[in-house]
């Protein structure tokens, strides 16, 4: 700069191998005196030097000296991108987010390559709802890329990325997820579709087929001629739909699993007592307890579910209510079970 005298140049270009002191030099702030502005910069191997001076307002000799030691280090991300398929957003639909690599003072860390980012659902906000699509990533040149994340339900939710996995959220976004298709589907002109499944005099609740209990039901002509639109979405929900040639109904069978998440009798709800999570008398044994919990936990698992991505959400819902049941039951608390 023409503004400093010979001496001071010589300063803060001696022994520099590239420009980076100059450049230093070049981001301070104007308060900063040409004396201390030297002092800072002279042989600075990059600018967070001049970075660090920017955070402060009146630069003392002790932060002069604090600042020249700083070293940048990843702390925080900066959302660049957000993308998905479609016009809208809805449960399972696959999200790619983009995020930048900062460092404490919030510059792009463009040559940071290996640093850990991880994506979780805010647990306060979940509802039950789980985040899918690999959450851990690495960045490449100061940025990380999640490809396919999705929730699975409908709602309001907020993703928080994490630095390393550790310490507090680098960065949240704000998802709005709205009726998929299949949703919408089944509150328009596929409504009632398994209503079917309530146990009337056409249905058979508790069939056994190769040791797995299963429910069947039978929806009778001319009614059944309302749904054949919507032997799809019976499909992707895991149930057998069949249309009777000879009398036009339409047979309908499921595993006993697939037809409660499908219409949400007989599902464990967060207002049942501890016993009746786990299907047992008020009083029953510990022995009791620890068999009802290995029975209910393997039914209920997430990692059971996914065939099945649109009911994993309850699933998850019905495995935390069931473990919770178990450690009040067992009087241990959280993990020590």
């Amino acid at each position: 700069s023409g503004s400093f005298s010979s001496s001071q140049a010589a300063s803060v270009c001696s022994n520099a191998i590239d420009a980076v002191p100059a450049l230093c030099i070049d981001h301070l702030p104007s308060t900063l005196s040409q004396d201390d502005a030297v002092r800072l910069c002279a042989g600075a191997a990059s600018l967070t030097p001049a970075y660090c001076a920017r955070q402060m307002g009146r630069v003392t000799e002790k932060d002069i000296d604090r600042c020249r030691k700083e070293v940048s280090a990843p702390t925080s991300l900066s959302i660049k991108d957000l993308s998905y398929p479609g016009s809208s957003l809805g449960p399972s639909v696959p999200i790619k987010v983009t995020l930048l690599l900062l460092d404490q003072f919030g510059q792009f860390l463009s040559t940071d390559s290996g640093t850990y980012v991880s994506a979780r659902l805010d647990a306060s906000g979940a509802k039950g709802a789980s985040l899918g699509g690999g959450n851990v990533n690495v960045t490449d040149l100061g940025v990380a890329t999640f490809s396919g994340l999705t929730v699975d339900m409908q709602g309001n939710f907020t993703v928080r990325f994490y630095v390393g996995g550790e310490g507090p959220p680098a960065a949240s976004l704000h998802l709005r997820l709205g009726q998929d298709e299949t949703e919408a589907r089944l509150a328009g002109d596929c409504v009632g579709l398994f209503d079917s499944f309530s146990c009337g005099p056409n249905d058979s609740p508790a069939m056994s087929r190769g040791g797995t209990k299963e429910t069947k039901s039978t929806i009778p002509f001319p009614q059944s001629l309302r749904f054949i639109s919507c032997l799809d979405i019976l499909r992707e929900a895991g149930f057998e739909a069949l249309m009777d040639a000879q009398d036009g109904h339409l047979q309908l069978r499921a595993g006993d699993r697939v037809s409660m998440m499908a219409t949400g009798a007989g599902l464990i709800t967060r207002d049942m007592n501890h016993w009746e999570r786990l299907g047992l008398e008020m009083g029953s044994s510990k022995a009791a307890v620890r068999k009802a919990y290995f029975r209910k936990s393997l039914e209920w698992h997430p990692d059971r579910w996914v065939q099945h991505p649109r009911y994993r959400g309850k699933a998850t819902q019905a495995f935390e209510l069931v473990s919770e049941a178990y450690r009040e039951l067992m009087g241990c608390a959280e993990g020590d079970c």
